[in-house]
């Protein structure tokens, strides 16, 4: 039973462009035009191209066409199922494959080749990188080679050249550009700087709120500016970018704009009611307005200008002038230079570049290998330069062409595409009659492709430019083309860090329409939510997705409910936490909520969900189960809140992809044995190896055991006379005796066999996920072995390939969890899957911040961060990179409300989302951030008083034939306690401890509440100090107070560290010797959201590479980070950890950072006391002292006395004892 558009979608007459929402039967179309085609078209399977993205979508599509097929009956149905074996349903990549296979010679390659994973992609990329830095550079590139050094080092160039190499057909094209004719990219970079600009001040000029906010503060600034109060002082300072903000002129727009966001001074309750009466409440909201637009606007473009020169900018064959009249200011020059310096070094970048890549090409070629870019490249190549011999011959033998989810699809996969469908329509002209020289069809594919290229260019539809070349394009061919069909969501388009391109769907429904005389059908009938989800759905997105003109953006097209679902009731919930200062506060309160949650649902049994009954049309009501709900999340680094929260309340879960089968700690682990076995003398891989649970050596016994030297550990462990060290260096031996007698399958099964560790993670609560995990790498091992000679050495190098590559390979299921079990995956990972009830967490996190330094793309080609030469030390971005970086933002920023769209609408039943209390409710669109300003201002903004548990009928009066919805709003303060028998704590993983625990006491949330001092501190050998503490006791009993006994009686969560101490912690993360990235990803919520966090990154980055290129630690020969340790002073014990251990040739060295304003030496004595006498105890010798400031770079040496300060830390001990009882 088809829908009337479903029906419309199947005609077969004309090329069809459909848009197919969630749960509108898309694949059920797919499959219905499938058949109608061979049953009324004609066509037999061989003749039909069905083409989708990923093996999945395409075997599911093939088994349900071949299933309908194999119902029918006849000697014509018998005839086609037997053709059914040659049917071209396929992804794009099997497809590229064959056409490769066939025209090898045309593509350069052996028809043999064979298709690299991406351990073997991975791997040819790091040696060619690798034999770059580490050879002597032929001649040709020596000095290019030099030029990037010295600008970037080795860290950023390798990110540039696997990003130049992941791009590589739009780098090739940019670096031959940029060789031959380099005015024309310099004309290009100019050209786009103008056209943002244009639309800047487009968008600013056509919003009535934001030039009613600027009439209205221009207004203000004429009455009342002045010296006076704050008010006065900003409207004073804001007067001329006001005015600059009335002219036509969209230079002088962007430059009131970067007025008003560059000048501070104002507030949003700034103002005296006595002076202003009524128009404090004007300026306040026009203030708002104004500000929140102007602080999303990128300051590097509104302040760029261009040289004293006419540009020209072209779209769509029309001309946009710009000439500046003015003389050259300063500005222009600092412009100017900075563009010298980008060309400069662009051209060095891309000699470098073409050095990689001539070595990966080559590699590859002696390997008879190409990996999957590769594929579609090559592809691309054949179809462009070899029209007449391979698109002809595709022409031919197709006479449909299917494409599935197009939203996905890339500016080259679709232009493989509609090169067949020109050619075929050459064909067709041609057999009735219409002849065609080659040169006309070589001008008309060259103004087509200057069309498509204008079309994704111009993303404003009210610029008006000559249209002529369109129009003579069309005429040229006007014939009907019905030989394309092309199916999707441009709503579902998240996959853009893939290189998806979203504008490639709206591209194509235009050339649909207007050149192949086609029709766009739209899906309008949803078959999957209950009223209530969809009623949510249409009010919400209805509102959010306009538009707005830009290529990327799309407008919303209301669907319905089906019949079979109208009678079923569904809900919409709203679970508000508390708000917190820090995004990872939140986290973890929404996180929470939405775990209690579910528990309520399963405990409670009062939630229904529906299910298909046995007969076609019925369903079955009956109560949710563990396995009928799916927790969403955006990101996967909030996998670990979710996990903790479920956890915590006894919830069975499992995680759908997780981390990634090479970055769970047991695979690290067992990495690290293997590494140890290929190579004895690999201290870090032993090391490493030692303290994993595998061994389960402490850092205080390896510590030890090393002696304070590193080299030599397996011999070291083996002179230690220690029980647990003989046990470990006798299973070592013995597996290195057979580690190059057995095969690698063989080695690793003794080893986990041997080692104890499937027991070890048997007795822990989600050892299960690790067993499976280490089952899954045994069969992997097992299955590279049937391939041919396979060794340790191959082994221990495609495991740290897939470890430093991050594989995506899933993680294995455990076994013991079942069925029954709530499932967590991302929202990319949900997409095309559906769940009686589905939760969304984290509603209130911001989009991660755009902070690349290179991006590559087909209009600018390539922009880079350059080095800043009037600061000497900081990177600044280049002219095409801010630009880049401003488009990639405006592309983010809709991809996250189509993000929100997909999440919403996996659930059939019943849709809960969890987030926390806003500030407030935004006073305008532009000034929302998340998921949660969208729906409060769309749907709750008519409500002035507080949000309180209860049914909300929100979204009324909108005008635009969107229904409202009804929400139900729950506080989670008033879910019921959840009560469980489980020990939280002990669950929590690793980082989530450092937010969730205080310094000194491992309690969960709850204990913590009621937690009593007297309880716990009986005696003095109950509670375990730090040498900060001390410290700061001393110095302020006062501020003791505050810190250790006040806050730790309220929930650790709602500590409120200082701006200082944050900004420590992240400073503390990196100079202990993480990654910058991983760093700031751990600890980015200790910033607030008004910092810049790139600056902020390259500052921390700047200061670590001051302190490692000092001459203090140049001339260190061992140094150890993080050194943890536990000592006695008089009774009372003491732990921590020492931030550095420096060996040098007259012995060792303490090194503490000290990251805020310098104090005097006195201050440090006692904690420097305290880690002298700890690091004597590891030692055996006694080190030298210093602390090191961050901020100036300076070290200083304290030389503190512990006998002189021994008995003030024994007595400051016993008062915070005694205090504390």
């Amino acid at each position: 039973m088809l829908t009337k558009r479903q029906s419309e979608a199947l005609r077969h007459d004309v090329s069809l462009c459909v848009t197919a929402g969630a749960g509108t039967g898309k694949t059920h179309v797919l499959v219905n035009r499938y058949i109608k085609l061979i049953e009324e078209a004609g066509c037999r399977p061989a003749e039909i191209l069905a083409l989708t993205f990923t093996e999945k979508a395409a075997a599911e599509m093939k088994e349900r066409v071949e299933r309908d097929i194999f119902e029918k009956s006849g000697p014509f149905w018998e005839m086609i199922k037997e053709e059914m074996m040659w049917a071209n349903i396929s992804t794009f990549h099997s497809f590229c494959s064959k056409v490769l296979r066939e025209f090898s010679i045309e593509a350069g390659i052996d028809p043999g080749f064979s298709v690299l994973s991406e351990n073997e992609s991975e791997e040819i990329i790091s040696d060619a990188i690798k034999s770059l830095f580490s050879k002597k550079p032929d001649d040709l590139i020596k000095k290019s080679l030099d030029d990037c050094l010295c600008a970037y080092g080795t860290y950023y160039l390798e990110i540039f050249l696997r990003e130049l190499h992941r791009q590589r057909r739009y780098s090739g094209e940019f670096f031959e550009k940029l060789n031959n004719n380099e005015t024309e990219v310099l004309e290009e970079w100019r050209c786009a700087l103008l056209y943002e600009k244009y639309v800047i001040s487009q968008e600013f000029k056509k919003s009535p709120v934001l030039t009613e906010a600027s009439d209205a503060l221009l207004s203000l600034a004429e009455s009342f500016s002045g010296d006076g109060d704050k008010a006065a002082r900003y409207l004073k300072n804001i007067k001329k970018p006001l005015m600059l903000l009335k002219s036509d002129d969209p230079s002088d727009i962007c430059k009131g704009l970067l007025g008003i966001l560059q000048t501070s001074g104002g507030s949003r309750n700034m103002g005296s009611k006595k002076v202003l009466g009524d128009l404090k409440e004007v300026l306040c909201s026009s203030y708002s307005a104004l500000k929140e637009y102007s602080d999303e606007l990128p300051a590097d473009i509104l302040s760029a200008e261009v040289s004293d020169r006419k540009i020209k900018c072209k779209k769509n064959s029309g001309v946009f002038e710009d000439e500046d009249k003015e003389s050259k200011t300063e500005k222009n020059k600092s412009d100017d230079e900075n563009i010298k310096r980008t060309l400069k070094i662009l051209k060095s970048l891309g000699v470098v570049y073409n050095k990689i890549e001539y070595d990966i090409r080559r590699e590859k070629h002696i390997r008879g290998a190409i990996d999957f870019t590769d594929m579609i490249n090559l592809t691309y190549r054949l179809f462009k330069d070899y029209p007449y011999v391979v698109a002809k011959s595709y022409a031919r033998r197709f006479k449909f062409i299917m494409i599935d989810e197009f939203q996905d699809t890339d500016p080259v996969q679709a232009e493989i595409t509609s090169a067949i469908i020109e050619m075929a329509k050459d064909e067709s002209d041609e057999e009735t009659g219409t002849e065609k020289s080659n040169k006309n069809a070589e001008t008309n594919s060259s103004i087509n492709r200057t069309l498509k290229n204008n079309t994704k260019r111009d993303i404003n539809n009210n610029i008006k430019f000559s249209q002529k070349s369109d129009e003579d394009s069309r005429n040229t061919n006007d014939k009907v083309c019905n030989r394309l069909f092309v199916v999707g969501d441009p709503k579902q388009s998240i996959y853009l860090f893939r290189s998806a391109d979203v504008s490639e769907f709206k591209r194509s429904g235009e050339i649909i329409k207007n050149e192949y005389k086609g029709e766009l059908v739209s899906l309008d009938i949803n078959f999957r939510s209950t009223k209530e989800i969809l009623s949510f759905v249409n009010c919400l997105f209805g509102k959010l997705l306009k538009d707005s003109g830009k290529p990327w953006d799309f407008s919303y097209e209301p669907v319905s409910v089906c019949d079979a679902r109208e009678k079923h009731k569904g809900s919409v919930e709203l679970i508000i936490s508390s708000d917190a200062k820090k995004a990872s506060e939140r986290a973890v309160l929404e996180a929470e909520a939405a775990a209690k949650k579910i528990r309520m649902i399963k405990d409670e049994g009062k939630t229904y969900v529906y299910e298909k009954g046995e007969n076609p049309g019925e369903s079955k009501r009956r109560k949710a189960s563990w396995g009928d709900i799916s927790v969403l999340i955006e990101r996967r680094n909030n996998l670990k809140y979710i996990e903790y929260a479920l956890k915590k309340y006894g919830i069975p879960y499992r995680v759908y992809g997780g981390l990634g089968l090479y970055e769970k700690q047991e695979i690290l682990d067992a990495k690290s044995v293997l590494s140890f076995l290929k190579n004895p003398d690999d201290d870090i891989s032993l090391y490493a190896a030692l303290r994993s649970p595998w061994f389960g050596f402490s850092d205080a016994e390896l510590f030890r055991i090393c002696g304070g030297y590193a080299n030599g550990l397996f011999l070291k462990l083996k002179q230690c006379e220690t029980k647990k060290a003989k046990s470990a260096y006798e299973m070592l031996s013995s597996w290195l005796l057979c580690a190059r007698k057995i095969s690698p399958s063989e080695l690793f099964r003794q080893i986990l066999n041997e080692s104890g560790i499937l027991a070890v993670y048997a007795g822990q609560y989600d050892g299960a996920g690790a067993i499976a995990n280490l089952e899954k790498i045994s069969d992997t091992i097992r299955e590279r072995e049937k391939g041919g000679f396979y060794t340790l050495d191959r082994l221990v190098l495609e495991l740290s390939l897939s470890v430093s590559s991050k594989d995506r390979e899933g993680e294995a299921e455990a076994e013991d969890i079942g069925e029954d079990a709530v499932l967590v995956m991302t929202v990319h990972a949900s997409k095309g899957l559906e769940f009686p009830i589905v939760i969304m967490s984290g509603l209130s996190e911001t989009p991660p911040f755009e902070n690349s330094s290179i991006i590559v793309d087909k209009e600018l080609g390539t922009g880079i961060k350059i080095p800043d030469f009037e600061s000497g030390d900081d990177y600044i971005n280049s002219l095409p990179l801010s630009i880049q970086r401003y488009r990639l933002k405006q592309k983010s920023d809709a991809e996250s409300k189509r993000l929100f769209y997909v999440a919403a609408t996996r659930a059939r039943d019943h849709l809960i989302m969890c987030t926390s209390e806003p500030k407030k409710i935004p006073a305008s669109f532009e000034a929302c951030k998340t998921r949660t300003d969208w729906i409060m201002f769309f749907l709750f903004s008519e409500i002035k008083d507080e949000i309180r548990d209860g049914l909300y009928d929100t979204g009324k009066g909108d005008g635009e034939n969107f229904s409202s919805c009804k929400i139900i709003v729950t506080r989670a303060e008033n879910l019921p306690e959840i009560k469980v028998k489980s020990d939280a704590n002990s669950m929590i993983p690793a980082d989530i401890k450092r937010i969730v625990s205080s310094e000194d006491f491992k309690l969960n949330n709850r204990d913590l509440k009621n937690y009593n001092c007297s309880a716990k501190r009986k005696d003095s050998s109950s509670k375990v100090f730090s040498a900060t503490e001390i410290e700061v006791f001393l110095n302020s009993p006062a501020r003791h107070k505050e810190i250790y006994i006040n806050m730790h009686r309220e929930n650790p969560l709602f500590k409120n560290d200082s701006k200082k101490t944050d900004e420590g912690k992240i400073i503390h993360a990196v100079f202990s010797g993480e990654t910058f990235d991983s760093s700031f990803e751990k600890y980015r919520g200790f910033l607030t959201g008004d910092e810049n966090i790139s600056q902020k990154k390259a500052e921390f980055e700047n200061l670590y590479r001051i302190f490692m290129q000092s001459d203090f630690m140049k001339d260190s020969l061992k140094s150890y980070c993080e050194v943890s340790f536990t000592t006695e002073i008089k009774g009372f014990r003491f732990s921590g950890s020492i931030d550095r251990l420096v060996q040098k040739s007259d012995g060792w060295y303490i090194i503490d950072y000290k990251t805020g304003s310098e104090k005097d030496d006195s201050d440090y004595v006692v904690q420097m006391a305290v880690y002298k006498k700890a690091a004597f105890e590891i030692l055996k010798e006694e080190p030298k002292t210093f602390v090191y400031h961050t901020k100036t770079g300076e070290f200083t040496e304290i030389s503190p006395d512990f006998d002189s300060v021994e008995s003030d830390i024994v007595s400051a001990c016993e008062k915070i004892t005694k205090g504390s009882l």
